[in-house]
């Protein structure tokens, strides 16, 4: 095949066509929608590492890479002292005093989202609080993998995992998925199988 002017200049505009797509991408998950690349970024805990000296009971994980990503957690914030629901009844909590506080993931300085987690056992264990729905008579508890993914990477717990150790309470399920409905419409029996 021969080069022409024709193919060349084809090729080129092709080529610059792919180029315009790509760089609309990334300045779009860079600029525009920051939220896009969170998700992304989350889901790698060993990329994040905690700041020393933030400031007092303030703690601060910040991406190794992108350090305009940073995840804050005020502990002088408390929003309920001696927090209890339903879900945390069999838990291993030896010591009953727990609190709940907000975890905040920003951008550039601007909160992109706040998870509540709730310190268990007088501070041993630091888990995310997870959400719930009501289905008839029914509360269904369950932990998205946006939490569970920030869980690895600020929550602590005594024993092998914060997975293993919300297990525990028997009545939390796990989303790998933000697919909510399905699992309920699974758990309720409309739907026939199961990925929980």
């Amino acid at each position: 095949m021969d080069i022409t002017p024709e193919n060349l200049g084809l090729g080129l505009g092709l080529l610059g066509l792919l180029a315009t797509f790509v760089g609309t991408y990334f300045t779009y998950i860079s600029f525009i929608n920051p939220s896009a690349r969170l998700t992304r970024l989350i889901r790698n805990h060993g990329s994040w590492s905690r700041i020393e000296g933030a400031g007092h009971n303030i703690q601060v994980f910040r991406h190794e890479r992108f350090t305009q990503y940073s995840i804050e957690i005020d502990d002088n914030e408390v929003l309920a002292e001696d927090f209890y629901e339903d879900w945390m009844e069999k838990l291993y909590r030896p010591n009953p005093r727990s609190q709940s506080t907000y975890v905040r993931v920003l951008w550039s300085g601007s909160v992109l989202r706040s998870e509540l987690f709730v310190y268990i056992d007088e501070f041993r264990n630091f888990v995310p609080v997870p959400r719930v729905k009501t289905v008839g008579d029914k509360h269904l508890f369950f932990v998205d993998s946006f939490q569970m993914n920030l869980a690895q990477i600020v929550g602590r717990s005594y024993v092998d995992s914060v997975e293993i150790y919300l297990k525990s309470s028997e009545r939390v399920r796990f989303c790998r998925r933000n697919d909510f409905w399905g699992k309920v419409g699974r758990l309720l029996g409309v739907v026939k199988y199961s990925a929980w």
